[in-house]
C-alpha cells in the first residue's frame, strides 16, 4: 500500500509540478504540497488517496499549494466579502506602515 501511495504522489507531482500555485515555493523533495479542491462534487471531503486519484482524473478542479497557503485559502473562503475587504485594508495599511508606533 505504501508503494502505491508513493507512486500516486509521483504521478501528482509529475502533473502539477513541485511549486505552490499561490506563493511559488518549491518543495525540492523536502515537504509535500497539498491539493486544494476548487469544488467538492458531492459536497464531501475525501481522504488523501481518493483526492490524488480525483486530481489525476480532473486536474482542472484542483490547485497544488503549500501548507501555509492552503490554511489561508481555507480560512479566507469562509469569510464574508465585507470581512475580506476589511482584511485587505488592514494588510494594505500594514504594508504602507501607517500604524507604526512612534517613540
Amino acid at each position: 500500500m505504501k508503494e502505491y501511495l508513493f507512486r500516486q504522489s509521483l504521478k501528482v507531482e509529475a502533473l502539477f509540478g513541485d511549486t505552490c500555485f499561490c506563493c511559488g515555493v518549491q518543495t525540492q523533495g523536502k515537504r509535500r504540497l497539498h491539493l486544494h479542491h476548487l469544488s467538492y462534487p458531492n459536497g464531501h471531503h475525501t481522504n488523501t488517496s481518493a483526492t490524488r486519484n480525483e486530481a489525476l482524473r480532473t486536474p482542472e478542479r484542483f490547485r497544488q499549494v503549500c501548507y501555509p497557503c492552503h490554511s489561508a485559502i481555507t480560512r479566507l473562503s469562509t469569510m464574508t466579502p465585507e470581512t475580506l475587504e476589511r482584511i485587505e485594508l488592514v494588510v494594505k495599511e500594514t504594508k504602507e506602515g501607517k500604524w507604526l508606533w512612534r517613540v
